[in-house]
């Protein structure tokens, strides 16, 4: 199961789009951040779907002068778009995140370069944390064409601050020379 394509039948299930609209939409919901869908190969993704049949070109959108393909989503789309979310929910997968591997070698480092890593990662998790809210700049709840965007970045949150509380942990072992 594609997460890219789940998000663009996603969307299109909702209103007609051309592909910066998409893209645009995503990163709005800040949904890189707690999917792996790589944004730069979503017009590539919308080609592929197109010649498959899940999505077709209703038209062409001109735009100061920019001509953008208009896609929506066809029946077999909807059906794809079904299957694709029974599976999400049934997947048994844990989410899988490289930093557990590394976290197992850490041992392989010198203690000074592990406690830099360490607080980056607390670093980088700090800002997502600050980042990933529950509404937007204007204070507008997100609640965007996700119908439950706001639980995702509810969990996602949760998710952050969860690591946030184990990293701080880990931080303190490897200063103190404990056993991981």
């Amino acid at each position: 199961m594609s997460e890219t394509r789940l998000a663009i039948l996603s969307l299109l299930r909702h209103k007609r789009l051309h592909g910066y609209e998409i893209k645009k939409t995503l990163e709005r919901e800040c949904i890189d951040m707690w999917s792996s869908i790589p944004l730069a190969t979503l017009y590539n993704e919308l080609t592929k779907m197109s010649r498959e049949g899940l999505v077709e070109k209703i038209g062409v959108q001109v735009k100061s002068g920019r001509a953008r393909s208009v896609y929506g989503i066809t029946e077999s789309g909807r059906s794809a778009f079904l299957e694709m979310v029974r599976e999400a929910w049934r997947s048994e997968q844990p989410v899988p995140i490289p930093l557990f591997v590394a976290v197992t070698a850490l041992d392989v480092l010198p203690q000074d370069e592990s406690l830099e890593l360490i607080r980056r990662r607390i670093r980088i998790v700090k800002k997502q944390c600050e980042i990933v809210q529950p509404q937007d700049e204007s204070g507008h709840v997100r609640d965007g064409p996700f119908m439950g965007v706001r639980a995702v970045t509810s969990r996602f949150r949760a998710h952050l601050q969860a690591e946030m509380g184990w990293l701080k942990d880990l931080l303190e072992r490897v200063e103190n020379g404990e056993p991981l």
